[in-house]
């Protein structure tokens, strides 16, 4: 879809974008074959989308052949592209808030998560992949440029977050491309990267998930000031355990790799905890 067509359907429906919702599309052809061609969607895949949108990039996923769940929250643009893709064989469309969803209970393989996000909610939707791990092949996002650049980020710094602690513990991230703001209708303010993640073996089990996404947060709340004090209010054997790792008592959150965390919180928690 180009973007003279997209503007004639959103004139024909009556449908005004939403900054808020994260409604920017892509538009640029070559940039959405690049897409699939970088990341080889094959006729065998189960591709999970989330935001359909008006179905470029699902149609450009159904031409591989590949099975595709998509999930739609708007319900102006889910009956357009109802309309447009909903008789597809390999296409299953639900009108539906994919963080509010039951979306692994309908799975029947391992998915290839490909998508582009909106920005307000990116965060919560890689917790989300994170989280549910275990029913991903891959991932293939379109995400804020910053915020890619961060999640990849590998030196020590103001770079790093929490969001890459979790995601490069449990897949390996490569930046495929830069997208530029150009390919998107309504343009938006940045640029974005093409962000690649394959699934590595997992460093923690289903039952301690939850408790190290919290262990995360707690110690990057407050970034600037020192780590230790910070988890400490918290977890009562923080001071022991930075004895045992060796760890000075003056780092800061972002000074840690992840498999430092990963150990300070096996230490931290109380087993069965």
């Amino acid at each position: 879809m180009t973007k003279t067509e997209l503007l004639r359907i959103l004139q024909e429906e009556g449908i005004h974008l939403s900054k808020q919702r994260g409604q920017n599309y892509l538009t640029d052809q070559n940039m959405l074959k690049s897409m699939i061609r970088k990341v080889n969607v094959q006729s065998s895949d189960h591709c999970l989308e989330i935001g359909t949108g008006f179905g470029v990039l699902t149609e450009a996923l159904l031409a591989t052949g590949a099975k595709v769940i998509s999930y739609e929250t708007d319900r102006k643009v889910f009956e357009v592209v109802s309309r447009r893709l909903g008789t597809h064989p390999n296409l299953i469309l639900h009108h539906e808030d994919f963080l509010k969803s039951q979306w692994t209970q309908t799975l029947s393989a391992p998915v290839r998560v490909i998508a582009n996000l909106p920005y307000n909610i990116s965060s919560s939707i890689l917790i989300e992949l994170w989280m549910k791990k275990r029913f991903i092949q891959d991932f293939s996002l379109l995400l804020q440029k910053e915020v890619g650049e961060r999640l990849t980020a590998r030196e020590p710094g103001r770079e790093i977050g929490f969001l890459s602690i979790l995601l490069q513990m449990e897949f390996s991230l490569k930046l495929l491309k830069t997208v530029p703001r150009s390919a998107f209708f309504p343009e938006p303010k940045v640029d974005s990267v093409y962000l690649h993640g394959i699934s590595k073996p997992s460093t923690l089990t289903e039952n301690e998930a939850p408790a190290f996404l919290q262990f995360l947060k707690t110690g990057f709340a407050e970034r600037r000031k020192q780590l230790l004090p910070r988890l400490a209010k918290i977890y009562p054997d923080a001071s022991n355990a930075f004895v045992f790792l060796n760890l000075s008592p003056h780092l800061r959150a972002e000074t840690l790799s992840p498999s430092v965390w990963l150990a300070l919180f096996r230490k931290i928690r109380p087993p069965h905890s």
